[in-house]
C-alpha cells in the first residue's frame, strides 16, 4: 500500500513537474519577440530615408497615374491615307498601336514601407510599432501589444493567393481583387492554433479601410485588396510576387 501511495505521489510529482515546464516554456516563447520584428523594432525615423520614401511613393502614384489615362485612350488609328501604295500597304497590314504599355510594374522595397511606418510615430493604445517582412514569398506582420503582463509582439504570415487573370492555379480569387492568406500567427514565438482563431471569427467580409477588407468566408482568413471602382474601367491585378525585400505587383490595362 505505501509502495503505491508513493508512486503515486511520485506520478503526480511529474505532471506537475512536467505541466510547469510547459508553462514556463510558453511563457518564454511569448515573451521571445520574433527575429524579424527585433531585428526592426529599434528602426529611427531618419529625415534623408523618410524624405526618400515619400518621394518614391509620389512617384510610383504619379507613374500609375499616367499609365492608368494613357491606357483609357483610344488606340493610335492608322493614317487615313498615304502618299506610297507600299507604305498604305505596311500600314493597313498593321494593326492600330496601343498609347501604353499594356502592363504596368509597381516596386515597393519593406525598407521604404517600414521606414514610413516608423516616421507615423508612436501609436496610442494597445498597439504600436507595427513592422513587416518580405521574405521566402511570405509577407510578415508584427505589432507590440501593451498587456497587463508587459509588451507582447503579436505577428502573422501571410501569403499571396492566385488571381484569376495571371498565372492561377487552386481556387484562384476575383480578377479585381489581391489577396494574402494568414498562414501562421503567434504571441512572441508562441504558435497560436489558426483553426481556433477562425471558429471565433464571424463569416462575413468586412471593410478595414477604403478597399481593403477582411474576409473570414473561407477556411482561412484573408486580406482582400479590391482594384476596381464600380462603374470605371480600373486597371486590375495580373500578379503579386514577393521577392527577398521587395513587394512587385503588376496591373493589366483594363480591357
Amino acid at each position: 500500500m505505501k509502495r503505491l501511495v508513493l508512486r503515486l505521489l511520485l506520478a503526480g510529482f511529474v505532471c506537475f513537474g512536467l505541466v510547469l515546464f510547459c508553462i514556463g516554456t510558453a511563457v518564454t516563447l511569448a515573451l521571445w519577440s520574433p527575429s524579424f520584428y527585433s531585428e526592426r523594432a529599434s528602426l529611427s525615423a531618419d529625415p534623408a530615408a523618410v524624405q526618400a520614401a515619400e518621394q518614391h511613393f509620389e512617384q510610383l502614384r504619379d507613374d500609375y497615374l499616367r499609365w492608368r489615362a494613357a491606357s483609357l485612350q483610344p488606340a493610335r488609328e492608322k493614317p487615313a491615307k498615304a502618299n506610297n501604295d507600299v507604305i498604305a500597304a505596311l500600314f493597313a497590314a498593321q494593326p492600330a498601336q496601343p498609347n501604353h504599355s499594356p502592363t504596368h510594374t509597381i516596386r515597393v522595397t519593406e525598407d521604404e514601407i517600414n521606414t514610413l511606418l516608423v516616421s507615423d510615430g508612436p501609436h496610442a493604445g494597445q498597439v504600436s510599432a507595427p513592422r513587416i517582412r518580405l521574405v521566402d514569398g511570405r509577407v510578415l506582420v508584427g505589432v507590440a501589444l501593451a498587456t497587463p503582463f508587459g509588451e507582447l509582439v503579436v505577428s502573422a504570415g501571410f501569403a499571396p493567393q492566385p488571381i484569376a487573370n495571371g498565372a492561377a492555379a487552386g481556387n484562384p480569387a476575383p480578377n479585381n481583387e489581391l489577396r494574402l492568406q494568414i498562414d501562421n500567427a503567434r504571441i512572441g514565438r508562441l504558435p497560436l492554433p489558426l483553426s481556433a482563431l477562425t471558429s471565433l471569427l464571424p463569416k462575413e467580409k468586412s471593410r478595414l479601410q477604403g478597399n481593403l477588407f477582411l474576409d473570414t468566408t473561407g477556411e482561412l482568413p484573408e486580406l482582400a485588396l479590391r482594384m476596381d471602382k464600380p462603374g470605371q474601367p480600373t486597371p486590375l491585378p495580373h500578379s503579386l510576387e514577393i521577392a527577398d525585400g521587395e513587394l512587385i505587383v503588376k496591373l493589366t490595362a483594363p480591357q
